[in-house]
């Protein structure tokens, strides 16, 4: 090869803009020196296979292997053929065997070696000896950006899981089951800013809300980002992307009205025609009337509760701390219909798996059956279960410890922005502390 300012010579002709060289010297693949040396010594990056016959190799029957020959920057590359003739079957002049079946072969396996060297370098890819090898191997050259995303994405999680709660694991996972539904055979090449907003599309037509979608798309955002540090060459597609906004609402409950409606809907459900919408409803009811969090409803088993002492015991999986339960008639009721004397000897889950887009969307389908005017989510059972325990005289002290809550702080959130429900609580305790004050002047 010879460079002549911003050109380089090989057997195809003059090319222009020596990026080939740039990259290599960027990586530190090569350096100037070696540069120097092959240009001087007027080096190819490769030549064109030359057949030869190897006589140094004779077996015992007399025969002859057949080889190809080829430089790369000058070093020679020996390449069996698998071809074994005769050497009066050999003609000296073409220098190729006599036998047209095998110059079909041979000329087959010089084109395709010739086209992939040229393939390799025209995409700036460093050709090296073990490039023949490889191709000779069958082995094929697969740049990162041409794997599988979800192949990325599961080590991704993997590497997560050593230090996140597992609560972030899964949202993560929900973002991962949602592109897996648009796009199963996704590769992260195909990630774009036309595939993001393919993606948020999905999620619209799905019935993600603004702060739903954000989530989804700040998860995908956080894998891409990653990517540079384990040499994975991809834009980042979110740069022209508007991210939806983060929508900030008021925690909604429901009234003792509304959660009466959904109790109506529920007692037509049978354990033997029990659909999965059916299943989203007596799982909401169930956090409506225990507080579990989703995640902790989702992984509830039947070792977690005794029949016996009405009692549900949970290890939490947001906070690690126990929660103790108590199984009123409603938790019972919602219990009964999921229970099997098989299921409860095997410490089987209490709830068949379910998606939560599917809850989601689900819940939001129940709303409208119910005719509650409010964007219910499945914390909102969690919030009902609280703000229910408030309107019914109980201290926060007692809800904290029932929701399995550490800080009080984050079960006082839960009369924020309610101003008549501040009031009611407000008066509740002026009057046990009257009702206190009354007793001691009575005692004294």
């Amino acid at each position: 090869m010879i460079v002549f300012g911003n050109k380089y010579w090989t057997e195809f002709g003059y090319v222009q803009n020596n990026l080939y060289l740039c990259i290599l010297i960027k990586k530190k693949q090569i350096t100037m020196k070696t540069i120097a040396n092959r240009t001087s010594k007027r080096a190819k990056p490769f030549t064109t296979p030359l057949v030869w016959l190897r006589k140094d190799k004779r077996q015992v029957d007399g025969k002859c292997p057949i080889y190809l020959r080829i430089r790369i920057w000058g070093k020679e590359v020996k390449i069996p053929t698998d071809i074994v003739i005769d050497e009066n079957d050999w003609n000296k002049k073409l220098k190729m065997p006599k036998n047209q079946h095998y110059v079909t072969r041979i000329d087959k396996l010089k084109t395709n070696l010739a086209n992939h060297l040229w393939t390799e370098f025209n995409t700036d890819a460093e050709i090296t000896t073990q490039t023949v090898k490889d191709f000779l191997a069958g082995k094929k050259k697969v740049k990162p950006e041409q794997t599988p995303f979800f192949e990325y994405f599961d080590e991704f999680l993997k590497r997560k899981k050593d230090y996140v709660e597992p609560g972030t694991i899964d949202v993560y996972n929900v973002t991962y089951n949602a592109l897996k539904e648009l796009a199963p055979n996704l590769k992260i090449a195909d990630i774009n800013y036309d595939f993001i907003c393919k993606f948020d599309a999905f999620l619209r037509k799905k019935g993600n809300i603004d702060s739903t979608r954000r989530i989804r798309h700040l998860n995908l955002k956080a894998v891409l980002l990653e990517m540079p540090s384990y040499d994975i060459n991809i834009k980042d597609p979110y740069l022209r992307f508007k991210m939806p906004k983060s929508s900030v609402k008021k925690d909604v409950y429901l009234d003792t009205k509304e959660l009466d409606a959904l109790e109506n809907l529920a007692k037509n459900i049978r354990k033997a025609t029990m659909s999965k919408k059916d299943q989203t409803l007596l799982m909401f009811l169930f956090g409506c009337h225990t507080g579990l969090r989703i995640g902790d409803v989702f992984e509830l088993r039947w070792s977690d509760v005794d029949m016996g002492k009405k009692l549900i015991f949970k290890k939490q999986k947001k906070t690690k701390g126990k929660v103790t339960v108590v199984m009123t008639p409603a938790v019972a009721r919602i219990l009964i219909k999921f229970a099997t004397a098989k299921l409860m000897k095997a410490n089987e889950l209490v709830f068949k798996s379910i998606s939560r887009q599917t809850i989601a969307t689900h819940l939001r389908e129940l709303a409208i059956e119910a005719k509650i005017e409010k964007d219910i989510t499945f914390h909102t059972s969690r919030h009902t279960f609280a703000t229910n325990l408030v309107l019914d005289g109980y201290d926060l002290t007692t809800i904290r410890i029932l929701l399995g809550q550490k800080d009080l702080k984050s079960t006082e959130r839960y009369l924020s922005g309610d101003e008549q429900l501040v009031e009611n609580y407000a008066k509740q305790r002026k009057a046990k502390a009257q009702a206190k004050a009354q007793a001691r002047l009575e005692q004294d």
